[in-house]
């Protein structure tokens, strides 16, 4: 008998169909497969014939496998009756233009909309100041990164990519967009309306705890004008989530380890730039209930008016949220037409009504608007013969991550700060990004930094000491266990066996 034709010792399993397939087609195919199978397996076939019946086998393999492709159930329709009504968004009453926004001295107010609607817009979060040195700034990337490309030559604006307006880079560390994730009317606003277990959100002269409010390392979106030219319009995604429905309230679908929907399985770093910075966008849709709700949000660069594209949100969709996540079925019977591995939703559909619930956020130069993530959203063309440039950004709890993962992102953090120019923190950094400001702008001493290890895919730290625990949430009643461990965390210093 040839090598490799031997007969299997141990029968390979028949396929068999489910009950939901079609009849016909699909049960002939699997049928004929079976009985090739059979042959195979059948001591009295003889070694010449071997060959023939496995390359049958193989085409009636792959035939079946296009077949059940072909009769995938589809999605099951949500039902419609979970959506919210239709609902117009308050408009400023000093200028209609603009949605309905409030200073960081009606917080009370604030939180109430927020609560009614599953956004909130706050204004003068940036000054005009702090606006334009971002402009410049992003100007400046955009330039470097495309030839020809110059911020004074409208012509040369079609250079620009129209897809969604985003850079290639997952983030960006620049100085002037790190010195926004670090203003202190940012962390104000987003510290009163994020939910924390404490009794009190952490103030930014406080010592670093789990109640520490952590800032998103994300990216700007800039679309240009179009007004003259529609084909030159910034195309956009559906309106969608930026959560997987199915992993933030589990199913049996999600309850394997996944690094797109699992939170402690971020590393943020790799053995390439695209991996080095996946982990920052990973964290913004690895969010589950349990430890929610979560928030999203964008500061607003430009005066941004209903022609200018923008935000769209469905008011009110967060308190229908877990009803129509409900009535989805499973992750099986909806992963045609959503990402790879479910780490947000898309409302395809042109004909969902979803769509006709969707109302334009218009914000003035220096607001901040922050929206519940499971609240639908999306954003619509421009139209305008204006920019729209907004700096995206997000705030939740320390004591959402784990203590390996804190000090993985503030390795991570410390060596992209200093790759993007950043030479100086200001106080809350400590809070917002888990650096301490005065170590950061110290020199290394000399230490290794912390290193890739390709085999086991994590970070190994720098100048590991002998107490050193590699895998901390190991350890009972161990202070390092959590990340307001006492020597994790002590007096707002992040730990001291990490060059962070």
């Amino acid at each position: 008998m040839p090598k490799n034709l031997t007969h299997s010792s141990q029968p390979l399993p028949p396929l068999t169909s489910k009950p939901r397939r079609l009849p016909g087609e699909m049960e002939q195919a699997e049928a004929d497969y079976n009985d090739v199978l059979s042959k195979i397996q059948d001591p009295s076939t003889l070694a010449s014939d071997l060959p023939s019946l496995q390359a049958d086998l193989k085409r009636k393999k792959r035939l079946v496998r296009m077949l059940k492709k072909l009769n995938v159930k589809p999605p099951t329709p949500p039902s419609y009756s979970h959506y919210p009504l239709p609902t117009d968004l308050p408009q400023d009453p000093s200028d209609p233009k603009y949605t309905l926004s409030f200073s960081l001295s009606e917080t009370s107010s604030a939180q109430d909309f927020f609560n009614k609607y599953g956004f909130v817009v706050f204004s003068d979060i940036l000054s005009p100041e702090e606006c334009d040195a971002t402009v410049s700034e992003i100007w400046d990337y955009l330039e470097k990164h495309t030839p020809d490309l110059s911020r004074s030559d409208p012509t040369t604006h079609s250079l620009l990519s129209a897809r969604y307006g985003l850079p290639d880079e997952q983030a960006i560390f620049t100085p002037q967009l790190v010195s926004n994730r670090q203003n202190l009317n940012l962390y104000e606003a987003l510290n009163s309306i994020t939910p924390t277990s404490s009794s009190s959100p952490s103030s930014p002269s406080s010592p670093m705890s789990s109640s520490s409010l952590v800032v998103s390392n994300d990216r700007w979106c800039l679309y240009p004008p179009a007004c003259d030219d529609p084909a030159s319009q910034t195309t956009n995604p559906p309106v969608h989530l930026d959560v997987c429905p199915w992993a933030y309230f589990p199913d049996a679908n999600h309850a394997r380890r996944d690094p797109e929907t699992d939170p402690d399985l971020l590393t943020y770093t790799g053995d390439t730039r695209i991996r080095e910075l996946k982990d920052w966008r990973a964290e913004i849709n690895c969010v589950r209930g349990e430890n929610g709700p979560h928030h999203q949000g964008l500061i607003s660069l430009l005066d941004n008016l209903e022609e200018d594209g923008g935000t769209v949100v469905v008011p009110k969709f967060h308190k229908h949220f877990k009803a129509w996540q409900q009535s989805l079925g499973t992750w099986e019977e909806n992963r045609v037409g959503q990402r790879r591995r479910g780490c947000s939703f898309n409302f395809h559909d042109s004909s969902d009504p979803i769509h006709g619930l969707a109302r334009r956020v218009t914000m003035r130069k220096g607001s901040l608007l922050i929206w519940n993530q499971t609240l639908v959203h999306g954003a619509v063309p421009n139209r305008s013969k204006n920019f729209r440039i907004a700096q995206f950004v997000r705030g939740f709890r320390r004591g959402e991550m784990t203590a390996a993962r804190a000090s993985a992102r503030a390795i991570a953090l410390r060596r992209e700060l200093q790759k993007g120019g950043v030479t100086q923190l200001s106080p809350i950094s400590r809070h917002v990004f888990g650096i301490d400001p005065i170590l950061f702008s110290s020199p290394s001493r000399g230490r290794k930094p912390a290193t890739f290890n390709k085999r086991r895919k994590s970070v190994s730290p720098p100048n590991r000491q002998e107490n050193f625990n590699p895998n901390p949430r190991s350890e009972k009643n161990n202070p390092r266990s959590s990340p307001t461990g006492s020597s994790l965390l002590q007096g707002g210093v992040v730990d001291k066996h990490w060059n962070v």
